[in-house]
C-alpha cells in the first residue's frame, strides 16, 4: 500500500528545478499517459518550468519541486475522468507480475471479502517499450499510517493480514514480501508493541 504523498514522493532539502534520473522517464512518457487519460504533476510536462525562482530562496516549498526520491518505478497520477488519485507502476511484461495482479482483480476474486490485495485498474501497454507496461492502481495509505486506537483495531488488522494471505495461498499465489520480507514483519510487530505500551 502507498503512504502519504508527502512521504510517496520524498522532499527536497532545498527547491532544486534539476529532474531526478529516474524522473525522466516520466517526463518521457507524460503524453502518452495524459492520451490515456491519466495526468501527472506539472513536474513532468515536457515543456514545465519551475513555479519558483530558481535564483531565490522560497518561503514555502512549491509543489512542482517534489521529487520521487523513494520508489523507482512509481510515480502518483490522477485519472482525469473521475479525478481518482492513482499510482503508476512500471512492472516487467515477461514476469508474472501483470497476470496474477489481473487475476486477483477479477470480478468473483474482488468479491471474495478475503481478498485485500490492491486492484488493478487498467493495464498500459507502452507505445515504444514491449518488455515493460504500467499497472495503475488506487492511491492508497500504509496500513500503520494512522495510529492504532484500541485493542479491536490490532486484532481486526491482524486477522485482515493473515486472512489475505490465507486468501493468496488458497489461490496458490506466494506473496514473497508479506512472508519472506522481515522488515514487513518485523513492522508489523512493532505496531502491536506500540499499541500495548501505550495502553
Amino acid at each position: 500500500m502507498m503512504t502519504s504523498l508527502e512521504e510517496f514522493l520524498g522532499r527536497l532539502d532545498i527547491c532544486d528545478p534539476t529532474l531526478g534520473s529516474n524522473e525522466l522517464v516520466w517526463v518521457k512518457y507524460q503524453p502518452f499517459l495524459l492520451s490515456r487519460g491519466y495526468r501527472l504533476r506539472p513536474r513532468y510536462n515536457p515543456d514545465w518550468i519551475p513555479s519558483w525562482p530558481v535564483d531565490q530562496p522560497v518561503d514555502v516549498e512549491p509543489e512542482d519541486s517534489l521529487m520521487l526520491n523513494n520508489f523507482k518505478g512509481l510515480i502518483d497520477a490522477v485519472h482525469i475522468r473521475d479525478e481518482a488519485k492513482v499510482v503508476l507502476k512500471i512492472v516487467q511484461t515477461s514476469s508474472n507480475e501483470i497476470p496474477t495482479a489481473l487475476y486477483l482483480s477479477s470480478p468473483d476474486l474482488q468479491h471474495d471479502p478475503r481478498n485485500h490485495t490492491v486492484p488493478i485498474l487498467d493495464v498500459l501497454l507502452l507505445p515504444d517499450d514491449d518488455t515493460t507496461a504500467l499497472l495503475v492502481m488506487p492511491q492508497l495509505i500504509y496500513f500503520n499510517h494512522l495510529p492504532f486506537r484500541r485493542l479491536g483495531e490490532v486484532t481486526e488488522a491482524f486477522s485482515q493480514y493473515i486472512e489475505g494471505l490465507d486468501f493468496m495461498q488458497e489461490h496458490r499465489i506466494l506473496h514473497g514480501y508479506a512472508i519472506e520480507h522481515p522488515y514487513s514483519q518485523k513492522r508489523f510487530l512493532n505496531l502491536i508493541e506500540m499499541f500495548v505500551n501505550s495502553i
